[in-house]
């Protein structure tokens, strides 16, 4: 099967179109990475709405975030050029982490005189608890998804699982007889 494009066999990772994409995703990855602790940290800022979180922030779940990222960014990269496609297993999570640490850097509150948030700015007292209440689930769930989608793209990158009543995925499907092996629980 050759790549209409380039010519070469789209099976193999060298010299395929989808590598480049997928090398591409590993750098989307990693700079939305650094882009999310970014805002987590500091994107309050921005509002005008700073104090004493932004330096806590960025001394434990900036970078907490970033290495999250770029050791998912590390295995859609190995994925790729293993020649495995990206599974939504590994996309999802990581769109789930994007959009709950972007509401959490919209939620969590900040001690100035008085507590305020993005979205509440303290003159009213249930807008700032119900602000409390929801930056502290969605920094769960970031960091979660985020974990969740390194372990998902690191078991990309090791290829698909051969289920034993499965024929699609026999050796000879796939084009790498040695790569699909069924994977046990022991």
């Amino acid at each position: 099967m050759t790549d209409s494009i380039q010519g070469t066999d789209a099976r193999t990772p060298a010299g395929s179109a989808r590598s480049a994409r997928g090398g591409g995703l590993a750098l989307v990855v990693t700079l939305g990475g650094i882009l999310l602790a970014a805002w987590i940290v500091a994107g309050r800022v921005l509002f005008g709405v700073s104090g004493v979180l932004v330096p806590v922030f960025a001394l434990t779940l900036g970078p907490l975030i970033v290495l999250l990222h770029v050791l998912a960014g590390l295995g859609i990269r190995r994925a790729v050029r293993a020649g495995y496609r990206i599974r939504p297993s590994t996309v999802v999570p990581l769109v789930m982490s994007w959009i709950s640490g972007v509401l959490f850097g919209l939620t969590v509150p900040e001690a100035m005189p008085e507590l305020r948030s993005v979205l509440a700015d303290g003159s009213e007292p249930w807008a700032v608890e119900m602000s409390t209440a929801l930056c502290n689930p969605l920094a769960i769930i970031c960091v979660g998804t985020s974990v969740a989608a390194v372990i998902f793209a690191h078991v990309n990158a090791r290829g698909p699982v051969a289920d034993p009543g499965d024929d699609e995925l026999a050796p000879a499907d796939t084009g790498r007889p040695e790569r699909v092996l069924p994977r046990t629980l022991e």
